[in-house]
């Protein structure tokens, strides 16, 4: 079941964006236990479980879709 931002109450949205950049930054142990405290906001534990990636990827910059490649002249050896 997908659970939307526009299904949520604006407190539960605004806890549920809060969260996930820090949930992200966090080792999987920390997160379990996130997990087990939120059990009560199962709502907002629905939605950050599924939606984790979508706020946290970002468009790729037009510049980084082409790396550029540099030649660099061959290094001397003493």
């Amino acid at each position: 079941m997908l659970v939307t931002l526009a299904k949520l109450t604006p407190t539960q949205r605004e806890a549920v964006i809060g969260l996930v950049p820090r949930v992200c930054a966090m080792t999987p142990a920390k997160q379990a236990a996130i997990r087990i405290r939120m059990r009560d906001n199962i709502e907002a534990l629905k939605l950050c479980s599924q939606h984790l990636c979508m706020f946290t990827q970002k468009e790729p910059e037009p510049e980084q879709l082409h790396v550029k490649r540099t030649i660099l002249p061959p290094q001397r050896r003493d």
